[in-house]
Order: C-alpha cells, then sequence, then structure tokens
C-alpha cells in the first residue's frame, strides 16, 4: 500500500495556524461559530472536509463528501448537533 495513501486515512491533530500538507495537498480550515467545532476545510476537487473540534483539538478528515454537502454543512445554523 501507498505511504502517502495511508496516511490520508489518518487522524490528523495540529494547530490552527498549521496548514496541513498531505500527498502535496494543503487544506486550510476556516473558523466557524460553534460550541463544538473550531474550523472546517474542504477541499472540492478531492472531495474532502476536514473538521476541527474546539475541545479535544483533534482534526479528522472525511473522504468522498460532495460539495453539495460541505455548502449545506456550511451554511447551517448549527454545525456541532
Amino acid at each position: 500500500m501507498d505511504i502517502l495513501y495511508d496516511l490520508k486515512r489518518r487522524l490528523f491533530s495540529a494547530s490552527d495556524k498549521l496548514r496541513i500538507q498531505v500527498a502535496g495537498l494543503s487544506m486550510r480550515r476556516i473558523p466557524v461559530h460553534s460550541t463544538s467545532i473550531a474550523s472546517i476545510g474542504y477541499l472540492p476537487v478531492e472531495r474532502e472536509l476536514e473538521i476541527k473540534f474546539r475541545a479535544s483539538g483533534d482534526v479528522y478528515r472525511y473522504f468522498d463528501v460532495p460539495g453539495e454537502e460541505h455548502a449545506a454543512f456550511m451554511a447551517a445554523e448549527s454545525k456541532g448537533t
């Protein structure tokens, strides 16, 4: 298995000031108003969504997320429930 492919599937934790680079892709997260979510990023071509949680600081990356779902998530009044 390709090591970079495997790395993309792992959980990442990093500061909001840090840009995560995986397989040459850089994802910037946008701060959001939420009690549970600190920031959200999205790579449309790769269809990857990244969420940083406020309490733990953990960053989760979700794969194969359609752009419509990302847009609806960003437009939602409550992003954390």
